[in-house]
């Protein structure tokens, strides 16, 4: 499920392949030298299917597939979700877990109310 990422491969010209350690500059010679960064990475599949077992398993749980979330409500527990036909349903939760990325209606939601500080990294 986990592997370590030692780098990241460079396709040059004429089909050349090299590989680009990952580093970071080492703060006792104020990066004059660069030390290896350990990176890992996490395989979506195994990651979704453990989760997917867990929740299934947790009988306060009800997930919803092939739904949208259009908006929530961050001081409320009300989400605001479309399925494939487009029927609107309001779904109301203690939690909601916004994991669709940059564009997420929770995170959206979350901007808009001002007080919470994310942070996205390239």
């Amino acid at each position: 499920m986990i592997t370590e990422m030692k780098g990241r491969l460079i396709h040059g010209e004429n089909n050349t392949i090299s590989v680009q350690p990952y580093t970071h500059p080492s703060p006792e010679t104020f990066g004059a030298e660069l030390e290896e960064l350990k990176l890992w990475a996490v395989s979506r599949v195994d990651l979704n299917s453990m989760l997917l077992s867990e929740l299934d398993m947790a009988p306060n749980v009800e997930l919803f597939f092939n739904h949208k979330c259009e908006d929530i409500s961050v001081d409320g527990d009300v989400a605001v979700v479309n399925n494939l036909t487009g029927e609107t349903r309001i779904l109301k939760s203690e939690y909601v877990i916004g994991a669709d990325g940059v564009h997420s209606a929770v995170r959206n939601a979350m901007l808009r109310k001002g007080r919470f500080d994310l942070v996205t990294r390239a």
